[in-house]
């Protein structure tokens, strides 16, 4: 796998094959996870009982990836789609100086009020969830009450970002993805929205319109790669003059 132009942390793994192909064809090396209950991994299917612990999964997990000899030289990217673009803000918040930028496709930050039963229903629910945690018609608590749904807490993500969303998404809101993109204190962001485009942006819409997002995609990953190669190289040329002045 050709890693020359750094590496990319992919959460959310239903486009993942795509997503990894398109990415390492560009020169990226790819990693990703398969969530409790979710994929591969043990845990009742899609059953989340508490969402720091795969914070804590996703954190060990690819921190341990970006400190491997081969890879601690490159630069640490984060992408996630849909509920992953919301794990990829809960890791930067977690070790907000670790990872060099983000890439969030239609991050579910919010669930879109279209696609919700109304209060009366999930009121009900909500109380269901005390005898029945696990069945699957019970809502789980909205990522953004978990993460950024608080103003102040939006403006500490400080990261280098893209965030990606569809003007026809029906499933998360893009109007908290402009929030985001309004509110975050970050020097470097950057937010795209396609005309007529719905949720699954890298996998469910047509080829054309694919292609126009992994475009986008790519172009932001690699012009940031660069100007942090250039850092990089600049830190280890004073480093090398400091050793020579000793």
């Amino acid at each position: 796998m050709d890693s020359e132009n750094g590496n990319v942390k992919y959460e959310e793994v239903g486009s993942v094959v795509c997503t990894a192909t398109r990415l390492v064809k560009a020169g990226f090396a790819c990693y990703g996870i398969d969530y409790q209950g979710h994929g591969k991994s043990a845990g009742l299917d899609a059953y989340i009982n508490n969402f720091d612990e795969i914070v804590e999964d996703c954190s060990n997990h690819f921190s341990a990836i970006c400190e491997k000899k081969e890879n601690r030289e490159k630069a640490r990217y984060l992408l996630g789609e849909s509920m992953g673009g919301a794990m990829v803000l809960l890791l930067h918040r977690k070790k907000p100086n670790y990872w060099d930028g983000a890439v969030l496709v239609a991050p579910m930050c919010k669930i879109a009020d279209d696609v919700k039963p109304p209060q009366a229903v999930v009121s009900v629910l909500n109380k269901l969830c005390k005898f029945i945690p696990t069945w699957k018609i019970i809502p789980g608590q909205d990522i953004i009450d978990v993460a950024f749904k608080e103003p102040h807490i939006r403006q500490e993500v400080t990261i280098p970002f893209i965030v990606l969303h569809g003007e026809e998404d029906k499933v998360t809101s893009k109007d908290v993805s402009k929030q985001l993109y309004d509110s975050a204190s970050s020097s470097d962001k950057t937010l795209k929205l396609y005309e007529t485009m719905w949720h699954g942006l890298l996998y469910g819409e047509p080829p054309e319109n694919i292609e126009i997002v992994f475009k986008d995609i790519i172009d932001w990953l690699e012009k940031r790669v660069s100007m942090d190669n250039s850092r990089m190289e600049m830190e280890l040329k004073h480093g090398n003059d400091d050793l020579r002045k000793k």
